[in-house]
């Protein structure tokens, strides 16, 4: 994959037509409920006997079912992304864009996706499996409003998640967000404990609008030490723990 699609398949009616002395739609599909997926160097490549210096990001080749779900720009712009850094290596290794080395170019997406050098993002989500849970926690994956394929909930009043960070990030100041999904079961709080090396920090915000990142505090991580963000039951707080998602976006300075 060299960029993600995420949209409903979405296609518009074809034409309308009269049954029974009712007027009906015809061609209208509208399914969802699926999360992110991958979309293919390959189809936005021609074969190899027809061009060689072509990459077709918008006009790119999926069915007309699946191309009802990729048809949004923002997922143009990542695919036009992906394969203006294909054309820069197709020129640099003077090859064909089928005969490029797609891992790298999949590398080079992951550490640059801003294409300004920029350190990527972290996302750490609930479905990785470098995180640690306490207590009984049960995957939901039944609400649209999540990040991702799920989101984990908890009632036990000790019952704490804690997310991981990746073995390999750069040091520096992130700010951090926690994705607060809409179930109607959710707590109307959020509580961390976020820990970078020997320090620790406890941030207790109100979450006033769900389904949306909550702004929660720019902490300075040294990738040398040991840094995680632990979701907590704080005290006096009702509704159940969800766990979903948590961000940091680096601060540049």
């Amino acid at each position: 994959g060299i960029g993600l699609a995420a949209y409903t398949m979405d296609s518009h009616n074809c034409q309308r037509t009269v049954v029974n002395g009712m007027v009906k739609n015809e061609g209208d599909v509208q399914i969802g409920g699926f999360g992110p997926y991958p979309i293919a160097y390959r189809s936005i490549t021609p074969k190899l006997s027809e061009c060689e210096n072509l990459l077709v990001p918008v006009c790119l080749s999926a069915t007309h079912i699946a191309y009802g779900s990729i048809r949004m720009e923002p997922v143009f712009m990542v695919i036009a992304q992906s394969a203006a850094t294909a054309a820069v290596m197709a020129i640099d290794t003077k090859t064909s864009v089928q005969h490029i080395n797609v891992s790298d170019l999949q590398s080079k997406l992951k550490n640059n996706p801003m294409a300004n050098r920029r350190p990527a993002e972290i996302l750490l989500d609930n479905d990785d499996p470098i995180h640690i849970n306490s207590g009984t926690w049960t995957k939901d994956m039944t609400h649209h409003d999540r990040y991702g394929h799920s989101f984990s909930h908890a009632h036990e009043k000790d019952a704490e998640f804690t997310f991981r960070f990746p073995i390999h990030f750069k040091s520096g100041l992130y700010q951090i967000r926690a994705y607060c999904p809409a179930a109607t079961s959710a707590s109307d709080h959020l509580t961390l404990s976020i820990k970078s090396g020997k320090h620790v920090k406890l941030i207790s915000k109100p979450i006033k609008q769900k389904n949306e990142w909550l702004d929660c505090d720019r902490i300075y991580f040294d990738s040398a030490n040991e840094n995680h963000v632990r979701l907590l039951k704080g005290k006096n707080q009702t509704g159940a723990l969800i766990a979903d998602a948590i961000l940091l976006i680096p601060v540049l300075k």
